[in-house]
């Protein structure tokens, strides 16, 4: 049975049988980013990015990638890294990206028709990108605010076209029609 060393608060600890660092994982005081070494690796790895420890890792914690920089590369047991702090930087989904930013102009400059459907198609486009492929891709809420924001305009822009289109009257009868039924508006 391995016995692996930790590192948390930037002290090494340890060591830990791996069921140890399944519980550890279980209790939320290490994250799948936290930095593992055992004998035999040649530095210190992410728990997410050891093979050996995939079956005990939570499936909610996202997998993240990173490299840290190392004071030691001996088999002995290495120095810890010098930054135990992983960088996530994941690129946004352009189609998300683009869906968000057409919600918004539809919305702020009122082309809600020409601009609310393709800003739609391209936010759903950008959540099924995401979905199939989360560690890839940041901002699963853009895609979400994008989606809201366009069908947002997409209803101010056919309640425009049906106000628009309508004459006075015929919306005096629809008016009076739902004031008799009891739905006033």
């Amino acid at each position: 049975m391995s016995k692996w060393f930790y590192a948390k608060d930037n002290q090494q600890r340890g060591p830990v049988t791996t069921q140890e660092l399944g519980s550890l994982l279980a209790k939320g005081e290490i994250t799948p980013s936290s930095l593992v070494w055992r004998q035999g690796m040649q530095q210190w790895t992410q728990i997410s990015h050891v093979d050996e420890l995939t079956s005990i890792q939570q499936p909610h914690y996202p997998l993240t990638h990173s490299s840290c920089s190392q004071e030691s590369k001996s088999n002995n047991n290495p120095s810890l890294p010098t930054h135990t702090t992983p960088t996530t930087t994941r690129p946004n989904n352009i189609f998300a990206l683009i869906g968000f930013i057409l919600g918004t102009v539809s919305l702020l400059l009122c082309c809600c028709g020409f601009t609310a459907i393709p800003g739609l198609v391209l936010s759903i486009i950008g959540r099924v990108q995401i979905s199939q492929n989360p560690a890839k891709f940041a901002n699963k809420s853009m895609t979400s605010t994008g989606i809201v924001l366009n069908l947002f305009a997409l209803v101010v822009y056919i309640l425009a076209v049906i106000y628009v289109t309508t004459s006075e009257k015929e919306l005096d009868e629809i008016i009076s029609q739902l004031e008799s039924s009891g739905e006033t508006p």
